[in-house]
């Protein structure tokens, strides 16, 4: 059986990354300040000094429209992947992966089963596809969906699938047990204050995750 890789996003310190790292993350992500207004958001040149301190696969979240934004992230960071949290075309995805030779992990927004058919479009043309909790701010609400449905779009598309949205030590197992995704995503459910990671809930959250 194939154990779930597990992602620790929003970190916003350089000892969280390496601690996160150290206690088994497989993928770490930055928030970016690149088209969000996040709590945890950091810009390019703090994303690039956290990202430096780990050799886990290195993600940056951000916002685009428009290739030159990407570009901007890949020569600054140098991470392994982008993950488009905005409203990115279908069109910008593929240019931005094919241009810049980046791997991209779109986020969609969980709020009914038109997400299944949104996850088919996008799924051709990125690496990943990420499952967050619908929310007016543009996700990152650290609130639980439907887990049905991010199961439907597990079912329907060969990309794999990341599940995010309201995970937390208790609850990640479920999770998997429900949509089987190929990685979960956490943020919100490991910190004890808003960017702020807590050992204890990291290494919970990841022995839950990869536990049988």
């Amino acid at each position: 059986m194939v154990k779930v890789k597990v992602k620790i996003c929003g970190i916003t310190e350089k000892k969280d990354a390496k601690m996160c790292e150290m206690a088994g993350a497989d993928i770490i992500g930055v928030v970016s300040n690149v088209g969000i207004t996040s709590p945890r958001a950091v810009d390019l040149k703090k994303c690039g000094e956290i990202l430096s301190q780990i050799s886990s696969t290195k993600v940056v979240v951000a916002c685009l429209n428009s290739i030159y934004m990407a570009e901007d992230i890949v020569k600054t960071v140098e991470p392994d992947l982008i993950q488009l949290h905005g409203r990115e075309s279908v069109d910008l995805v593929k240019d931005i992966k094919d241009s810049l030779g980046i791997k991209v992990i779109k986020a969609l927004q969980v709020k009914d089963v038109n997400v299944v058919k949104q996850a088919i479009e996008y799924s051709r043309v990125s690496d990943f596809i990420l499952l967050d909790t619908y929310s007016k701010i543009g996700g990152g609400s650290g609130t639980v969906h439907d887990w049905g449905i991010s199961r439907m779009v597990v079912e329907n598309i060969k990309c794999p699938v990341i599940l995010a949205g309201g995970l937390n030590p208790k609850n990640v197992k479920d999770a998997i047990k429900n949509v089987k995704p190929f990685a979960v995503d956490v943020s919100s459910g490991v910190e004890v204050s808003t960017g702020k990671k807590d050992l204890k809930l990291v290494l919970d959250f990841i022995k839950n995750a990869k536990s049988p």
